[in-house]
């Protein structure tokens, strides 16, 4: 993939979580600013990995994370419109769990790879 088409797809998909993870931390939490950044920082995870894989033109986790934060993005889209809200969710869990894993591979298997 061309290293344009990376970043293009990157920052559609950073500004794409942030519309909806922002509203949705300030909205849930209350007047602590802790929780509301934990959950911006839990939720941009997805973003970081984008930005890593892009960076080492990793094509095949580029792909996984850009599903993890679309289904991320779309079960906070549900979340907001209440629509199916106990599957939303489920698949909010599932895709922040899905995300700092990937997270975590993509950051580490540089070093795990010298080992």
């Amino acid at each position: 993939m061309n290293k344009v088409v990376y970043w293009i797809i990157w920052g559609f998909a950073a500004i794409s979580v942030n519309v909806f993870v922002i509203p949705f931390a300030t909205v849930t939490t209350e007047d602590s600013l802790l929780p509301v950044l934990l959950i911006i920082l839990l939720c941009n995870l997805i973003t970081v990995q984008l930005f890593v894989a892009a960076l080492r033109e990793n094509t095949q986790r580029f792909i996984i994370g850009i599903v993890i934060a679309s289904v991320l993005v779309l079960s906070l889209f549900f979340v907001f419109q209440k629509i199916m809200i106990q599957l939303a969710i489920i698949l909010l869990i599932i895709s922040l769990l899905a995300g700092a894993i990937l997270f975590i591979v993509e950051v580490f298997s540089k070093a795990w790879q010298n080992n």
